[in-house]
């Protein structure tokens, strides 16, 4: 998305949406990561 941003004018990339997007798919592969666990146990 950040680098869709820096091609469109009038929108610059913030390293703050860099942070979110980062903790967002941190989280999601959590997730992931304990379902498939989860998964496997049973």
């Amino acid at each position: 998305d950040e680098f869709h941003q820096m091609l469109t004018g009038g929108r610059t990339p913030l390293f703050q949406d860099v942070m979110l997007d980062t903790a967002a798919a941190a989280v999601a592969v959590t997730l992931m990561w304990l379902w498939l666990w989860r998964q496997k146990r049973h």
